[in-house]
């Protein structure tokens, strides 16, 4: 895992420059999350698929039963996502710098 994120650092950096990136970041994202998922040996099984409106807001909220739960949340949503979480985090290098 650590050597895909040194390996899509570069393009990170690239689409978070602009906000006219985000369509690519976005899709580079789900690519990723894909890689990883099936690079860890998980399958990805849809039992009920809903139809989200596009011109309204919704939230999803993982259990945060395993460490995939971020990466399954960006490969089966087909539209872009926000993640929230609280304000510590950014006390985090990782995601101070996010």
């Amino acid at each position: 895992m650590f050597g895909t994120i040194l390996l899509m650092l570069p393009f990170l950096f690239l689409f978070t420059a602009s906000e006219r990136y985000y369509s690519s970041f976005w899709k580079m994202m789900r690519a990723w999350s894909f890689v990883l998922i099936y690079g860890m040996g998980f399958r990805l099984k849809i039992e009920r698929q809903q139809t989200i409106d596009a011109n309204k807001s919704y939230m999803f909220i993982a259990n945060h039963a395993s460490l995939i739960d971020p990466w399954v949340m960006i490969a089966m949503s087909k539209n872009p996502i926000v993640f929230v979480g609280k304000k510590e985090l950014v006390k985090l290098p990782v995601f101070g710098f996010l």
